[in-house]
C-alpha cells in the first residue's frame, strides 16, 4: 500500500497527472505512489483496492484541470454526483483527516468552496501549488515534492542516483545572473525501433476486398531483455532454471504485468501511457499515443506475411535436437503442449534461452520472433480482458511440419518461462 495517493479526472488531467506521478516516483519509489492508472493490478477488484489504498495513505494529491469542476454526466456534474470518484475519494479523505494537496495546471483555476458539495467543500481549502505542464521536473513540482516528504516522512530519494543528471542553464538578465536548475532525463530504459511502413494484411489474396490497412507503427528490434526489467522494477521474474541474466529476454511475467511495464516504461521518459485501469480491466487508449504497448494481433500477421515462414533455427532458437539431448526433464513438457509435433531439424547446441538478437534478423531487421521466447500482445476483443494473446515461438516451441494456432486467450494470471514481450508505438516517433 502507497503512502501518496493521487486522484484525478481522467478526461481532465490523465497526461498532466501521468507527468507528476512520473516525478514523484523518481524520487520516492513506485511503491510509495498510488495512481490507478499504472497501480492497479491486472483482474484486481478496482473499486475494492481504490478503498485499501486510501485507508493507509498518508497524503492526497489532487490533480486539477480546466476541466475538473464541469465534466458532466447524464446532464449533471460529475462532482455533483454521490458515486463520482473524485467526489468519494475527497470525502475518505477528509473522514479520515489526512492532509489533501490540490496541483492546479497552469490553464485551470482552483474551484471555489461554493461550487463544492457541502460533503467535500473544505477539502481543497490548502494554498494549491500550480505546477507549469510541458515541463518534466521544474522548479513548482519540486515544491510537490517537499511538501510530500515533509507531511509523509518519506526520504526523498537521490534523482541523480537514479539516473537523472543535472542539467544547469544559465541565463544572464540585466539585473544580475540568474541559475535555472532543471531535471533533464539521463540514460534509462532505451529500446532500439524499427520503423514500419503503412502496408495491406491480405489473409486471403483471392480476396482484395477482404484486405486489411495496417498503419505504420514502429517495433523494437529485440524482446525486452532481463536487465531492462530491472532498470523499472528491481525484481527480476525470469525463471532461474530457464536461464538468468541482463541480455536474455524476461520471461515469466503475466499479460498484465507486460501491459503495466509498458505504461511505466513511457512515463519514466514523459510519455503518455497507453493504457488506463477501468475497474480492474486494462483498456487501450481510443486514440493514438506518444507511449509504448503491446504489438496487436493484425500487426503480428502483417510482420509474419502471407504465407508465415517455416520454423528455422536460422531465425529463432527453438525447440531443436539440443533440447531434446541436454533438457530431457522437459521433453514431457513439450510433448504435452504441443502433441504431435517434432523437434526442430538442426543442433545448434543451444538447449533453454540465449541473448535476444543472436539469431539472423528477419526480413524487417527484427530478432527472435521465431523464437527464444514467445511475445504477449494485446488482443482486440474487450470481453476478453482480463487476458492476453501469445504470439511467436519459444526455445520451447515446435518445429517441422505445420506450425500451431496462437494462443487466443490467456487469462490474466497466466505466466511462464517461455513467454516474455516486445514493444511498439503508434506511427513514426520522434
Amino acid at each position: 500500500m502507497a503512502a501518496v495517493f493521487v486522484s484525478y479526472r481522467r478526461d481532465d488531467t490523465r497526461d498532466y497527472a501521468a507527468r507528476v506521478y512520473a516525478v514523484l516516483r523518481e524520487h520516492f519509489g513506485p511503491e510509495a505512489i498510488f495512481m490507478d492508472t499504472s497501480s492497479v493490478d491486472d483482474g484486481a477488484d478496482w473499486a475494492q483496492r481504490i478503498e485499501g489504498e486510501l485507508e493507509v495513505a498518508k497524503v492526497m494529491l489532487v490533480v486539477i484541470g480546466p476541466q475538473w469542476l464541469s465534466l458532466r454526466r447524464d446532464g449533471q456534474k460529475r462532482i455533483d454526483q454521490e458515486d463520482d470518484w473524485v467526489r468519494q475519494e475527497l470525502h475518505r479523505a477528509l473522514v479520515r483527516g489526512i492532509p489533501i494537496l490540490p496541483i492546479v495546471e497552469h490553464e485551470a483555476d482552483i474551484p471555489a468552496k461554493s461550487d463544492l458539495p457541502e460533503q467535500i467543500r473544505e477539502s481543497l481549502a490548502a494554498r494549491a501549488i500550480e505546477v507549469r505542464s510541458g515541463q518534466y521536473l521544474p522548479d513548482d513540482c519540486t515544491r510537490v515534492v517537499q511538501w510530500v516528504g515533509l507531511h509523509t516522512g518519506l526520504p526523498v530519494r537521490n534523482v541523480v542516483r537514479r539516473r537523472w543528471r543535472l542539467v544547469a542553464v544559465a541565463v544572464s538578465l540585466v539585473v544580475g545572473v540568474v541559475l535555472v536548475t532543471r531535471m533533464a532525463p539521463g540514460p534509462q530504459v532505451t529500446l532500439s525501433m524499427q520503423d514500419i511502413p503503412q502496408g495491406e494484411l491480405c489473409p486471403d489474396p483471392t480476396l482484395p476486398q477482404a484486405c486489411l490497412v495496417v498503419p505504420a507503427f514502429q517495433v523494437a528490434h529485440t524482446e525486452l531483455r532481463q536487465d531492462q526489467w530491472e532498470a523499472l522494477r528491481t525484481e527480476n521474474p525470469s525463471l532461474p532454471e530457464i536461464g538468468r541474466g541482463p541480455d536474455l529476454p524476461v520471461n515469466n511475467i503475466t499479460w498484465g504485468e507486460a501491459v503495466a511495464f509498458a505504461n511505466d516504461l513511457s512515463l519514466s521518459l514523459g510519455l503518455e501511457p497507453c493504457y488506463t485501469s477501468d475497474q480492474g480491466r486494462w483498456v487501450k487508449v481510443s486514440r493514438r499515443c506518444m507511449g509504448y504497448r503491446l504489438l496487436s494481433n493484425v500487426e503480428w500477421d502483417y510482420l509474419e506475411g502471407n504465407p508465415a515462414p517455416e520454423a528455422s533455427c536460422e531465425l529463432g532458437n527453438l525447440a531443436d535436437q539440443s533440447f531434446f539431448h541436454q533438457q530431457p526433464d522437459k521433453v514431457t513438457l513439450f510433448q504435452q503442449r504441443f502433441p504431435g509435433y517434432t523437434p526442430v531439424p538442426c543442433d545448434d547446441g543451444v538447449a533453454l534461452l540465449e541473448a535476444v538478437g543472436s539469431r539472423k534478423a528477419d526480413r524487417w531487421g527484427l530478432y527472435d520472433r521465431g523464437g527464444n521466447v514467445a511475445e504477449w500482445i494485446w488482443h482486440s476483443d474487450p470481453d476478453q480482458s482480463p487476458g492476453g494473446a501469445v504470439r511467436g515461438d519459444s526455445y520451447l516451441g515446435p518445429g517441422g511440419g505445420p506450425r500451431p494456432p496462437p494462443e487466443d486467450h490467456l487469462p490474466a494470471s497466466y505466466k511462464d518461462g517461455a513467454i516474455g514481450v516486445r514493444f511498439a508505438r503508434d506511427g513514426k516517433q520522434p
